[in-house]
C-alpha cells in the first residue's frame, strides 16, 4: 500500500518503517505507478451471447433493480446487473464514461442501443469489500471472440488503476444520493434507505429567575417528559414554554440559541411567538442558520501546503474513534478537503486523547445510518455507519455540513410554503413520507435563507435563493416534486459542494479574503517653448568712442524633492546672443525651453539656465560670469 503526500498540519502523519513519509503517491496501487491519462482508457474484452428476451425493450428504468434479490448461480443480466441506459445515439465512449462515473469498471453495448454496467472482482468497492454476489459477478467463461457480423453484447473493461486496493479513483466518480443508495442496495441484495439520519438534539437554557440570576443549562439531547399548558413567555429569546427537568417544572426556554416554532415543538414545548417576526435574511450572519457556528479562529493558515488566502481561518478539531477503519479514515479526509478547499473552514485531525476543547468525534454508532450532530457542541459527532467507501465521500461531506450548522435544504421555510414572499419551491406528498422522516421535511424558520449586510466583502447580502443543487438536499422520488418540475433533476447532489453551499458557509463563518494592493503608474510629459526677442539699440557717434559692454551670466541650479513614487523634471534653457557693429547696434535675444516629465517613483526637480554671448566690434568689452551650484560646493569663475 502506498500513499500520496499529505500535510501533517492537517492530518496525523506516520512514516512507514524504513522509508520517508510522503515519498510515494497514494494513486500508485497494485504495484503500478499513477497512470494519469491511462485512467481514461478502456479495452475490448469480447462478445457475450445474445439474450433471448432483452429487458431494455420492456422499458427498464435507469436504476435497474432486476438483479436486486437474485439468488441463483447462473448470471443475471449476463453479469451486467447495474443500470440500464438506452439511446439510439450510444457509443462505447459514452457508455464507458457513464459506468466509470458510477464506480463500475466493466461495461457493454447491447445491440448498440443499451448501455449496461458490471464490476470485476478486483473492483472490491463495488461489492462493498466482500466477494461478488452469486450470479452478479462477471461470467468470464461466456466471453467469445469478437465477430463484427454477430456481436450482440460488445463488452469492454476499464484499464486504469485502482485506489485503496480495489476502488475506481475518486476523481473519476460522479454520483448523486440515488446512485449511492442504488449501488449499496445492489451490493447488499436488499433495498437500502435513501436518507442520511440526523438525531434530534437540543441545547436548552431556561430564562433566569429574579432569585437565581443566572442561566441553567439542560443536558444536550434531553427531551421533555411532561406537557405544560398555556404560553406565558414574553421574552422572544426564551419563547418555548416546556417542561424543564432541572427544576421539575415548566419554564420559558431558549432552544439551540435561537428558538423557533419548529425546534420548540420538536422539543415538546409550546412556542410563544415574537409579535414581530423577521425573515432570516435580516439576521446577522452568525445567527442566520440552524446550528451554532464553531468559534475558534486564527490568522495563521493551518498546515504547510495551503495558500494563505483568508484573513482568518476557522479551526475545528476532529478525532477518529479507535473503531474507525482505514478506508473510512481515508475517505473522510477527502470530504474534509472539499470544505477546506472552498471556504476558510479547516477540520484538523487530532490524536485520540485530545482534550484541548470541543472536537468532532468521528465514530461508528449505527452501521445502518450515516448521521451527525447539528452545529457547535461539546459532544459533536459524525457516525460514519454505512458511509465507508469513496462513493460515500459526498455523503460524508453532507454530514460535515451538519457539523458546520447547516440544515437539510428541503427544511427551509420557503421550501414547501410561502415565506415573506419567497417560495414555495416544493410540493411535499406527506402521505408518502414515513413518520420517522416527517421532521426532515418540516419547514424550520432557523434554516439559512440569507443574512443581513455584515460589512466589507460580505459574500451574501439579503435573500439567498433556494438551492436545488445543495449537497444538503434530499433526492426526489415520490415524497416531493420541485417547483419548477425540471429542477427535480438537480436535487440529491452528492458529487460536490454547490455554489450555494459554499456561499452559506463563507457568509455564516464570515470568510473574508486577504486584501490586495494594486499600484498604477502614470507618466505625463509637458514641453513648453518660449522665445523672447528684446531691445534693439542704435547709437551714432562723431568724435568720441562708444563702448558697449555685454555681460553674460550662466547659472545652474539643482533642486531635489521626493514624494511617494512620482518623478518631475523641469529643464529651462536660455540662450542670448549680442552683436555690436560699427553702427553701434545692440541686439539681445532670449530663448526659453521648459520640459516637464512626471513619473510615479521619486520626485526630482532640476532647473538649468545656460547663456552664451558672442560680441564682434572694434571697441567692445565682454565680461562673462559662470556660476555653478551643487548640493555641497559652489565654484565661481570670472
Amino acid at each position: 500500500r502506498e500513499w500520496r503526500s499529505c500535510d501533517c498540519g492537517l492530518v496525523l502523519c506516520r512514516a512507514a518503517i524504513g522509508e520517508e513519509h510522503g515519498a510515494h503517491d497514494r494513486d500508485a496501487e497494485l504495484g503500478r505507478a499513477s497512470s494519469g491519462s491511462k485512467d481514461q482508457r478502456y479495452g475490448l474484452l469480447g462478445c457475450l451471447p445474445r439474450e433471448e428476451h432483452p429487458l431494455h425493450e420492456q422499458g427498464i428504468a435507469l436504476h435497474d433493480h432486476t438483479c436486486l434479490a437474485w439468488q441463483q448461480s447462473e448470471p443475471c443480466r449476463l453479469g451486467l446487473p447495474f443500470y440500464s441506459w438506452s439511446s439510439e445515439a450510444l457509443s462505447p465512449d459514452m457508455c464507458f464514461e457513464f459506468c466509470l462515473s458510477k464506480g463500475l469498471d466493466i461495461f457493454a453495448l447491447v445491440l448498440g442501443t443499451e448501455c449496461r454496467c458490471g464490476a470485476s472482482a478486483i473492483n472490491r468497492q463495488a461489492w462493498r469489500w466482500e466477494s461478488p454476489r452469486a450470479g452478479l459477478d462477471f461470467p468470464w467463461e461466456l466471453l467469445q471472440e469478437e465477430k463484427a457480423s454477430d456481436c450482440a453484447v460488445r463488452t469492454y473493461r476499464y484499464t486504469g488503476h485502482f485506489e485503496d486496493s480495489g476502488a475506481v479513483p475518486f476523481g473519476l466518480l460522479h454520483l448523486n444520493a440515488e446512485d449511492v443508495v442504488y449501488l449499496d442496495s445492489m451490493a447488499l441484495g436488499w433495498e437500502f434507505e435513501a436518507e442520511e439520519d440526523e438525531p434530534e438534539n437540543f441545547k436548552v437554557v431556561a430564562q433566569p429567575s429574579a432569585e437565581a440570576g443566572s442561566l441553567t443549562l439542560l443536558a444536550e439531547g434531553s427531551a421533555s417528559g411532561n406537557t405544560c399548558s398555556g404560553c406565558p413567555c414574553s421574552d422572544p429569546t426564551y419563547s418555548c414554554w416546556a417542561w424543564y427537568s432541572p427544576i421539575n417544572d415548566c419554564a420559558c426556554l431558549s432552544i439551540n440559541g435561537g428558538t423557533t416554532k419548529a425546534n420548540c415543538e420538536s422539543y415538546g414545548g409550546t412556542y410563544c411567538p415574537d409579535a414581530t417576526p423577521v425573515p432570516g435574511w435580516e439576521l446577522v450572519a452568525k445567527d442566520s442558520q440552524a446550528g451554532r457556528r464553531w468559534p475558534a479562529r486564527q490568522t495563521v493558515v493551518p498546515g504547510e501546503s495551503q495558500e494563505d488566502v483568508w484573513q482568518e481561518y476557522v479551526v475545528i478539531p476532529y478525532v477518529f474513534d479507535s473503531i474507525v477503519d482505514d478506508i473510512r479514515k481515508t475517505n473522510l479526509r477527502e470530504a474534509v478537503a472539499m470544505w477546506r478547499d472552498a471556504t476558510c473552514v479547516n477540520f484538523i485531525e487530532e490524536p485520540l486523547g485530545y482534550d484541548a476543547g470541543p472536537y468532532v468525534n468521528i465514530t461508528i454508532t449505527n452501521v445502518n445510518s450515516c448521521s451527525a450532530r447539528l452545529g457547535y457542541s461539546s459532544s459533536a459527532f459524525v457516525n460514519l455507519g454505512w458511509c465507508k467507501d469513496a462513493i460515500h465521500i459526498g455523503s460524508m461531506a453532507h454530514e460535515l455540513g451538519h457539523i458546520l450548522g447547516m440544515n437539510h435544504e428541503q427544511k427551509r421555510p420557503d421550501g414547501e410554503s410561502d415565506y415573506f414572499g419567497e417560495g414555495p419551491h416544493l410540493i411535499v406528498y406527506w402521505q408518502n413520507v414515513p413518520a420517522d422522516w416527517v421532521s426532515q421535511y418540516t419547514a424550520d424558520s432557523s434554516s439559512y435563507t440569507g443574512s443581513a449586510d455584515d460589512g466589507l466583502a460580505d459574500p451574501q447580502v439579503g435573500y439567498a435563493s433556494y438551492d436545488f443543487e445543495s449537497i444538503m438536499h434530499y433526492p426526489g422520488g415520490n415524497r416531493f416534486d420541485t417547483i419548477p418540475a425540471e429542477a427535480e433533476q438537480l436535487v440529491g447532489n452528492r458529487a460536490q459542494l454547490s455554489d450555494g453551499d459554499v456561499e452559506q458557509i463563507q457568509d455564516v463563518y464570515e470568510c473574508r479574503p486577504k486584501l490586495t494592493t494594486t499600484t498604477t503608474t502614470t507618466t505625463t510629459t509637458t514641453t513648453t517653448t518660449t522665445t523672447t526677442t528684446t531691445a534693439t539699440t542704435t547709437t551714432t557717434t562723431t568724435t568720441t568712442t562708444t563702448t558697449t559692454t555685454a555681460a553674460t551670466t550662466t547659472t545652474t541650479t539643482t533642486t531635489a524633492a521626493t514624494t511617494a513614487t512620482t518623478t518631475t523634471t523641469v529643464t529651462t534653457s536660455m540662450t542670448t546672443t549680442t552683436i555690436s557693429t560699427t553702427t553701434n547696434t545692440t541686439t539681445a535675444t532670449t530663448t526659453t525651453t521648459t520640459t516637464t516629465t512626471t513619473t510615479t517613483t521619486t520626485t526630482t526637480t532640476t532647473i538649468t539656465t545656460s547663456t552664451t554671448s558672442t560680441t564682434t566690434t572694434t571697441t567692445t568689452t565682454t565680461s562673462t560670469t559662470t556660476t555653478t551650484t551643487t548640493t555641497t560646493t559652489t565654484t565661481t569663475t570670472t
